[in-house]
């Protein structure tokens, strides 16, 4: 999911600064209501179906590492990957995209870390 509301940039550049420590409160603010958004529009405020459908989504790009990821560290992707607010249309897709960004930005682990810090948990 792209702009929404007052937001000016993409949920993914705020989330990409946030991860990156450049984030400022401001875009914590925004990507949180466009989150708040997202969740509303495209699942009608059905929390747990949008976290069945990105998990399931998740697993399946992961391929056979999913169950291998401490859950410790699944429960940040699946954070993450809500909070980028994925297309319920292309949810398979932007999955598997988010898996490559994944891989190819120090791994699952590393990603998971970097949620942990953010969001002020116990690395």
């Amino acid at each position: 999911m792209g702009i929404h509301g007052e937001a000016q940039e993409p949920q993914g550049v705020l989330v990409r600064r946030l991860l990156g420590g450049e984030g400022t409160r401001q875009d914590a603010e925004a990507a949180s209501r466009n989150f708040e958004r997202w969740m509303r529009e495209v699942w009608g405020g059905r929390q747990e179906l949008a976290l069945a459908y990105c998990v399931n989504a998740l697993a399946e790009a992961w391929g056979g590492g999913w169950e291998a990821v401490p859950e410790r560290d699944s429960t940040q992707h699946v954070w993450l990957f809500t909070f980028l607010c994925p297309s319920r249309e292309d949810l398979e897709a932007e999955a598997a995209g988010y898996v490559e960004v994944v891989r190819n930005n120090g791994g699952s682990e590393a990603i998971a870390r970097r949620c942990r810090l953010v969001r002020g948990l116990s690395v």
